[in-house]
């Protein structure tokens, strides 16, 4: 077996976008911007969905200040 070597940055330099331009940017915030929004629920909705499904003594916990983790007891 032969050790590859990592390609180098000049040779990847070419494969990789370049944003050069404000307008670039402020499109690729608007993309994350807009996916972040469309996959991150509404804390109400979860906890409704939890009281829905019968649970109650809910909480939630963040982590970092972006990862939420909830938690609740179904009674019985």
């Amino acid at each position: 077996m032969q050790e590859t070597r990592p390609a180098s940055a000049e040779v990847l330099a070419p494969l990789t976008p370049q944003p050069d331009d404000d307008a670039y940017e402020a499109e690729h915030q608007r993309t994350l911007r807009r996916f972040f929004d469309d996959t991150t629920p509404d804390h109400e909705r979860v906890r409704a969905a939890l009281r829905t499904a019968g649970f109650d003594r809910m909480q939630r916990h963040t982590e970092q200040g972006l990862f939420s983790e909830y938690t609740a007891v179904k009674p019985g």
